[in-house]
């Protein structure tokens, strides 16, 4: 197979034939051709994912225990090295590896089931230091808050699992509901999520890119996830500083060594260290040179280091082939009336929160100052404040689906 040739084209639209293929039973061409346009959809959506996340692999799944074909963004695996270096000092991870690389640590998976489609951020049993970072943040008044707050900003669709104990709505969830989940998961050994689970039914009568409305969903649970994930940046546990502290002891008593492999790349010469004026551009030695011609006597004592400084280095301009391939956002294709009233049935941008930038629908109004939002698939509430009201460019323009994402045709 060629390497990119599952990344042609980032549309998901799913049909009865498609949830049928996630059948064990299924033959294997049409599950291969399901479990390929998730992956090539998720190859794209990884690229565009916000930096909350950080850097992400994405791996093909099957569930071992039936049916169901899926992806799982993780962190890359630069990223699950150096946690683990951090935290060997307390637990090893490494022992517990396997074949999964997403098993021992937070991520976010979506999974097509014969009767419905999954999105999940999943603390796994095995993701220790996630789960036990979780447990410090809710064991701390200040930073529950944040998290608390996060959630309330999430869909109505959300809720909050844990086997054995019954699923709660992820924005309405309290500290207490949080707190004994997160015991119960640990206890029983079992995983924590938060879930979004979309009938078969209403995905196959869904008339837009279902792709759209699950990258909304990642956009919106982002924030979230980074609160929860364990990361040098959100480090509740204090590994990091137990670490540093670490190798000052073994600096201190002189028991660090270099343990890294060789490389088989040659040194390069450091070109500075033996000849300054190889450091400098042609036009920054002649002007040095005249200088020195001009006045010996203060140019005397001087080195090149300090005269000019080292230019940065040019970054060469992207071949047009891979300009080309670079994916960015689409030109806004809406105008904005902020002067617009706004009411049930208008079309609305967000202006701040998880789906700052997106467009949807309000379906009701409140007293208390929200609005119910619909955005394709997902629901949520919006401050009247973070409301803008608009319409396509264009007058006579045809009102396009939610995601503002799309290109127009």
């Amino acid at each position: 197979m060629k390497p990119f040739a599952l990344l042609r084209s980032a549309s998901l639209r799913l049909q009865d034939e498609d949830f049928a293929a996630t059948l064990p039973q299924a033959p294997a061409k049409p599950r291969k051709s399901i479990e390929g346009r998730l992956f090539s959809w998720a190859a794209h959506v990884s690229t565009r994912l916000p930096s909350a996340f950080g850097a992400l692999e994405v791996h093909a799944v099957r569930d071992p225990e039936g049916d169901g074909s899926g992806v799982v963004f993780v962190r890359e695996r630069f990223e699950r090295k150096a946690m683990e270096e951090l935290a060997d000092d307390t637990r090893s991870l490494r022992p517990r590896m396997g074949e999964a690389p997403y098993l021992p640590h937070l991520h976010v998976a979506i999974v097509v089931y014969f009767e419905a489609v999954e999105l999940s951020v999943e603390v796994p049993s095995r993701a220790w230091v996630d789960l036990e970072n979780l447990r410090a943040r809710l064991a701390n008044p200040a930073a529950l808050l944040e998290l608390t707050s996060s959630l309330e900003l999430l869909p109505e669709a959300f809720e909050l699992v844990c086997p054995g104990g019954a699923p709660v709505l992820a924005n309405r969830a309290t500290a207490d509901e949080l707190r004994a989940l997160c015991e119960k998961a640990r206890a029983d050994q079992t995983a924590l999520r938060i879930l979004w689970r979309i009938p078969k039914a209403t995905v196959v009568a869904f008339p837009e890119d279902l792709g759209d409305a699950l990258e909304d969903a990642l956009h919106a649970i982002s924030t979230v996830t980074k609160l929860v994930a364990w990361a040098q940046d959100n480090d509740l546990l204090g590994l990091a500083m137990r670490f540093e502290a670490q190798q000052m002891r073994k600096l201190r008593d002189g028991t660090e060594h270099d343990t890294s492999v060789p490389s088989e790349r040659p040194t390069r010469r450091a070109t500075r260290e033996h000849d300054p004026w190889k450091s400098l551009t042609r036009d920054e030695a002649r002007d040095l040179r005249a200088e020195r011609e001009r006045d010996p006597q203060s140019f005397a004592g001087r080195s090149a280091d300090k005269v000019a400084p080292e230019p940065e280095p040019a970054r060469r301009p992207l071949p047009p082939r891979l300009e080309r391939k670079i994916l960015r956002r689409a030109p806004r294709l809406f105008d904005v009336d902020p002067h617009a009233a706004i009411e049930k049935g208008s079309r609305v941008q967000v202006l701040a929160g998880p789906f700052s930038g997106r467009v949807g629908q309000v379906v009701e109004m409140f007293a208390s100052g929200e609005a119910k939002v619909s955005m394709g698939l997902l629901v949520t509430r919006v401050s009247r404040a973070d409301l803008v009201a608009c319409a396509p460019k264009g007058a006579r323009r045809t009102a396009l689906p939610s995601s503002h994402r799309k290109l127009p045709r």
